[in-house]
């Protein structure tokens, strides 16, 4: 979230000051009643209209600067090699930046459709074309935007669109005197028609994945929890289930970087198709953009004063809302009117049990709050609520357009608010629980690091550990997986493809043992103080795992120091555990048996040696330095220590481009990228987003093995590397597959 968050500060005047609040209004009883005593107080609801009017509007358009991204796209477009991912940069910058419906918007438009094809993107072409098409090309070269769209149906094989794109082309020749040159252009496309059989769209939809008996269960002392209905093998698919919504992990972009995700479908690293009214939305093509319609026009106001970035998480609940308020309406419909507010909500809630009901299986979700009474949070969750409620009712056309069977269940349009701004908090307080984080592998843009080759657009060899990175992606509620207990040795892992999460047993469970997820604090990354402490802060309870229970202590994985004079064991405190990676912060830390701080001047020769290598003649000198540096560091810490992982991380960064200039760096380097991928697979497992980067290196250093014939030297395979992928979505494991099959094995092949 960005800094200066304006939303925080609005909050701080109402916590500072929440004396002006009755007792009623800061003790928990209902969500329902929390908000409609807020919403009687005058002054809350005025100076959170006036707030959300107050917020400006970012990334307003402009012709001249779209019109400058679209000519260094074309630069890069004609250049020798042409850069063609380059120019799809900055044709989607032109894109950005261009004015809704004007003509700009439909030369960038175009201009990105061209460069499209030629790398073989031909749905995304197509979609550019379209909308070339709808906001006025000029008219006199409408024939190309035309003649590219029949191109692109034909290698989509797509009969019903090509016979579209056909009949357009011939109503426009009907305006050309001289269309001579255009009519052999029309027969070959003509005759590429009847050679294509009907058409049938492929959703490519996810082939369901079988899934294990599993049993809710509720008791007493746990609440509701899951268990295995039969025996589950190790490795086995137990469960899969679509988000019922989510939304992007927001950071503090500037105004001209472009998201690359979609909001419908989650798919990442896409071309991005936004929403011509704020710019913020992507989505991966104009039909997504379509399907999420219903739900981004009541956000769009939003996302054009940046009030989702100040908000955060609370995103997600009016999301939520907005996918489930349609088919809570349609239960509602059954029932009889009802004769007050509270009747409605009660009734809302009674039908949390119906299995049938997707929507009841969010409502059903634990929120928290009786247990975050007269708190600071909980005062807050409810004025974000209420805030959110305002939005709604003067930002948006929500309330307008309900449906007219509302006014039948409940006449009274402030009543509808409350209830609504009820749910909204509701689901606030279900997320600070239940959210789950879906991390993907961003790549990295054209215009900040060359890793790719121009002519096949694969990641060039070397390059791949620069051209992916791990990032939470976006924040997603599954309300049947959120059922599990946590553990901090749980029994499943979790995968992510796109929006679809799948639980996978991480070892033998026997019949009615319960199934548990990890919220967080793994008993291999952190104490069982801290542990305990996280999940009573964030999740109201203490955990009763054996981990933290019944076993001795395990710190076998944790982050420590050696102690130079009495060769104790330093343990890191979590606020100390990454100081080297900002070397403004000096750390402190004291061998508790002895007092004597630990001496971290090998780091800074290390840093000095590493800075070497710019200079002319001195790379292998430094790189004989730093890797003497770094085998000495299991004397200064443990095998575990981010810092000495770091180190390495560092030495593969800095050396793996000089291989192939200086080949007697292979045998370490790979020697060091191996004990890497060893210490993340034992601390992480192999089925983890820190194994899959630490690869990277390793399945550089292969590629420029085979491309200058050296020896490989390292036990781990391809095969066993590539079992950790199943873990990302298709999307990503294909990057990753496609450099393995270029790059280091046959396509036939895994070794």
């Amino acid at each position: 979230m960005p800094e200066n968050n304006k939303w925080d500060l609005m909050l701080g005047l109402f916590v500072d000051k929440k004396d002006i609040f009755k007792r009623e209004i800061l003790v928990y009883q209902s969500e329902l009643i929390t908000v409609q005593q807020l919403y009687q107080v005058p002054v809350v609801r005025q100076l959170f209209s006036r707030w959300t009017q107050s917020l400006a509007v970012s990334n307003k358009r402009n012709q001249d600067q779209s019109k400058i991204f679209r000519e260094r796209g074309n630069e890069l477009y004609k250049s020798k090699p042409p850069r063609y991912k380059e120019a799809i940069e900055f044709y989607t910058k032109a894109i950005y930046h261009a004015p809704s419906n004007s003509v700009e918007l439909a030369l960038a438009h175009a201009n990105r459709a061209v460069a499209l094809m030629a790398v073989k993107y031909f749905q995304e072409a197509y979609d550019d074309c379209e909308m070339a098409v709808k906001f006025s090309y000029p008219k006199e070269n409408i024939l190309k935007v035309l003649f590219r769209l029949a191109a692109c149906s034909a290698e989509l094989r797509d009969r019903n669109l090509l016979q579209k794109d056909i009949k357009s082309i011939e109503n426009e020749l009907k305006n050309h005197k001289n269309n001579n040159p255009h009519i052999k252009k029309l027969m070959e496309y003509k005759s590429k028609l009847q050679d294509l059989k009907k058409f049938v769209e492929d959703f490519k939809q996810q082939q369901k994945q079988p899934s294990k008996n599993i049993v809710e269960k509720y008791s007493e002392e746990q609440g509701r929890y899951v268990t295995a209905g039969e025996k589950i093998k190790r490795d086995e698919v137990i469960l899969s289930e679509r988000a019922f919504a989510f939304v992007p992990v927001y950071e503090n972009y500037p105004d001209d970087t472009i998201d690359t995700d979609c909001q419908n479908c989650a798919k990442v690293n896409i071309i991005s198709f936004p929403c011509y009214e704020c710019y913020k939305a992507t989505y991966c093509s104009t039909k997504c953009r379509k399907e999420h319609e219903s739900v981004h026009s009541v956000e769009c106001y939003g996302y054009k004063r940046n009030l989702w970035y100040y908000i955060g998480i609370a995103h997600l609940s009016v999301r939520t809302f907005l996918c489930g308020f349609p088919e809570l309406v349609e239960r509602l419909e059954n029932e009889q009117t009802v004769t007050s507010l509270t009747e409605l909500w009660r009734k809302t809630l009674d039908l949390c049990n119906d299995d049938s009901f997707r929507y009841g299986r969010v409502l059903r979700l634990v929120s928290n709050f009786d247990k975050m009474s007269e708190s600071t949070d909980f005062l807050r969750y409810s004025l974000t609520a209420t805030m959110l409620t305002v939005y709604l009712r003067e930002n948006t056309k929500f309330f307008e357009q309900m449906p007219p069977i509302c006014e039948r269940i409940l006449e009274n349009r402030t009543n509808w608010e409350v209830f609504v701004g009820a749910l909204i908090m509701l689901h606030m307080g279900q997320l600070v629980s239940n959210g789950h984080s879906i991390t993907d592998l961003r790549t990295t843009l054209a215009s900040e690091i060359d890793c790719l080759d121009p002519h096949n657009m694969m990641v060039k060899v070397g390059k791949l550990h620069c051209y992916v990175r791990s990032t939470r992606i976006f924040t997603g509620l599954f309300p049947r997986i959120s059922m599990l207990n946590h553990s901090c040795n749980p029994n499943v892992r979790n995968n992510f493809d796109r929006d679809l999460l799948t639980l996978n047993a991480t070892r033998a469970i026997g019949k009615d043992v319960e199934i548990f997820n990890c919220y967080g604090p793994s008993y291999k990354l952190m104490n069982t103080m801290d542990r305990r402490k996280g999940l009573r802060e964030q999740y109201c309870f203490e955990c009763q795992c054996e981990k933290c229970t019944v076993e001795p202590e395990d710190r076998a994985y944790h982050q420590y120091y050696i102690c130079e004079k009495c060769k104790s064991k330093v343990y890191i405190e979590e606020s100390k555990n990454f100081w080297w990676r900002n070397l403004e912060l000096k750390p402190k830390i004291d061998c508790k048996t002895c007092c004597f701080r630990v001496n971290f001047s090998w780091f800074k020769l290390f840093m000095s040696h590493l800075g070497e290598i710019e200079s002319e003649g001195k790379v292998n000198n430094s790189f004989v330095k730093v890797c003497e540096i770094y085998s000495s560091t299991d004397k200064n810490m443990g095998i575990y220590n981010e810092l000495r992982q770091d180190v390495g991380i560092m030495i593969l960064c800095h050396f793996i481009p000089f291989l192939s200039s200086y080949v007697t760096f292979n045998e370490r380097l790979t020697q060091i990228a191996t004990e890497l991928l060893k210490l993340r697979e034992e601390k992480f497992g192999i089925y983890s987003i820190e194994f899959i980067i630490a690869s990277t290196y390793l399945l550089d250093l292969m590629a420029l093995q085979r491309k200058f014939n050296l020896k490989t030297n390292s036990y781990y395979t391809v095969g066993h590397i590539r079992k950790a992928f199943q873990i990302l979505s298709k999307d990503t494991q294909a990057i990753l597959n496609d450099y393995i099959n270029c790059n280091i094995v046959n396509c036939t092949s895994d070794k």
